[in-house]
């Protein structure tokens, strides 16, 4: 047998298998991704039930030859003009749900993970998740929008240094005094991470994570000892904690900050835990934050000292330019 007849064997072989994983999968996932790595002489698929149910349901000797999607594989699409509403759960939207995040027109493109009773399941460029309702906007491939690529410029993308903090908080500034909205992004409604994300792609086209943690990871690291020490510089982005013995006093703050936007509006303005734990902030000057505070139900303003009061600090970053050797040159070592 010549190698030509050894590939064409090899293939239909691979088919075969391919054919076999997705009739696995569909047994629950409406289209399930499935994707046939010839190189490898394997097939792959999304890592956790998918990848369980394929094991589970091929001979051990074809699961062997099953192995787990990497995420970046995923086909991008690009965000509609109409926006995008991602759900924390399938099936639940709305009063009954709970929002993750919101994405306008000419965002970062999201992949999408799989399609199950009509509800699509999408990850964003950052990695968070949320599902699409049957009723949200259908999704065009990247290639087909205004660009000849079929994948983004991830580092561009994810480019601190390129932010310009005092336009990152200017851009944060607009927000202020819109209402608080769990998994909000827009004038309409905002949470804490949300401005921080916005503000940064905004004002840079940086996509910033979306979770408060995870903002634990971008720009560079600033020592907390510099709140004290009066050295915080605007653009400065405090990843926060809420202190356990405050959450009764938050409860508090939050049923009357709401009853009293829902007897001024006659809507109730955020759905999402009554207590979560993780915040975040951006230092508007030395001594001054601003942020979306579920206590207020709306972004404020408020001093640092204050926050302090409800939150330990878990992480101080700078966004922007990395310091120069010249930036970082104490002047009391120059000569007289």
């Amino acid at each position: 047998m010549d190698s030509t007849t050894t590939d064409a064997v090899a293939a239909r072989d691979l088919a075969a298998l391919a054919a076999a994983v997705r009739e696995a999968l569909q047994v629950r996932y409406e289209h399930p991704v499935v994707v046939v790595q010839p190189e490898h002489e394997r097939v792959a698929v999304l890592a956790g039930k998918p990848l369980e149910l394929v094991r589970e349901a091929l001979d051990p000797a074809d699961a062997a030859r099953v192995t787990e999607l990497d995420p970046g594989d995923l086909p991008w699409f690009a965000v509609p003009v109409e926006g995008l509403q991602l759900w924390r759960q399938h099936g639940r939207v709305g009063e009954t749900g709970e929002l993750v995040t919101e994405l306008e027109s000419g965002d970062p493109p999201l992949q999408m993970v799989v399609l199950e009773q009509g509800w699509r399941l999408v990850r964003l460029l950052d990695g968070a998740q949320g599902w699409l309702s049957p009723d949200a906007p259908a999704l065009d491939p990247l290639a087909a929008a205004a660009s000849a690529s079929t994948s983004p410029d991830l580092d561009d993308l994810r480019d601190t240094a390129k932010v310009d903090p005092l336009a990152f908080v200017a851009a944060a500034l607009e927000y202020e005094g819109v209402e608080y909205v769990w998994g909000g992004t827009t004038a309409r409604g905002v949470d804490c991470s949300g401005i921080v994300q916005r503000a940064a792609w905004r004002s840079a086209g940086c996509w910033l994570p979306r979770h408060s943690r995870a903002l634990l990871r971008a720009g560079a690291r600033v020592k907390p000892s510099a709140i004290e020490a009066g050295e915080l510089a605007a653009g400065d982005v405090l990843v926060l904690q809420r202190e356990k013995s405050t959450y009764a006093a938050e409860e508090q703050a939050q049923l009357e900050a709401q009853a009293a936007r829902e007897q001024a509006t006659g809507a109730v303005p955020s759905h999402g835990p009554a207590i979560h734990p993780m915040h975040v902030a951006i230092a508007i000057s030395p001594t001054e934050a601003l942020h979306a505070s579920r206590d207020a139900m709306c972004v404020v303003r408020e001093p640092i000292a204050t926050l302090r009061e409800r939150y330990r600090v878990l992480g101080v970053r700078r966004l922007g330019p990395a310091p120069t050797e010249l930036d970082q040159h104490d002047p009391k070592d120059s000569p007289a």
